[in-house]
């Protein structure tokens, strides 16, 4: 799209490897529209405006811009139950959960967000892209002990693997007293 008001002037689709590109245009002003995003995918990089999903690119004379990316991802989540392993089976089914315990969720050894859990015990974080993840859990009952669901209970961490768009409602963290 160019101009004021905006005309369309040329449409493509991205190749296979996402690769996508208009020759021969004049020096101007231009407005790239990103539109039929495969169901499931987020922006995550180069537009202007997310909303609209468009970026502003301005060309100069017998300038050739292959440098104007646009980002996608599948976001996933991670998250589940931080319980009282009342029965002792190392499960969370039918078990309470426990309230006022901390989890933050890490990734190279930053951390990225942080949540309490409730009377139900759950937690979660979405919007995340694929990777590996550090869950840590903090602020438990002194008088629990760790039962289940840790890597490395002395550190309260598990590592999680989450694949694109992936789900991770199974990562649950056990303590009895």
């Amino acid at each position: 799209m160019k101009g004021s008001p905006r005309v369309e002037i040329a449409v493509t689709k991205t190749e296979p490897d996402g690769f996508y590109n208009f020759d021969k245009l004049p020096t101007g002003d231009y407005i790239v529209k990103v539109s039929n995003v495969p169901r499931g995918f987020n922006r995550t990089a180069g537009l202007d405006n997310h909303l609209n999903g468009v970026a502003a690119v301005k060309l100069g004379a017998s300038e050739k811009r292959n440098d104007v990316d646009i980002g996608f991802a599948q976001f996933g989540s991670i998250g589940n139950s931080i319980f009282n392993a009342a029965y002792g089976d190392g499960k969370q089914a039918n078990e309470s959960g426990l309230e006022g315990v901390i989890a933050t969720l890490m990734k190279a050894g930053n951390e990225i967000a942080s949540t309490k859990t409730g009377p139900d015990g759950v937690y979660k974080f979405d919007k995340l892209p694929a990777g590996y993840y550090i869950v840590k859990v903090s602020d438990v009952p002194t008088d629990f002990n760790h039962t289940a669901g840790l890597d490395n209970p002395r550190n309260g961490t598990v590592v999680v693997k989450l694949d694109a768009g992936e789900k991770r409602d199974d990562v649950d963290i056990g303590f009895a007293k």
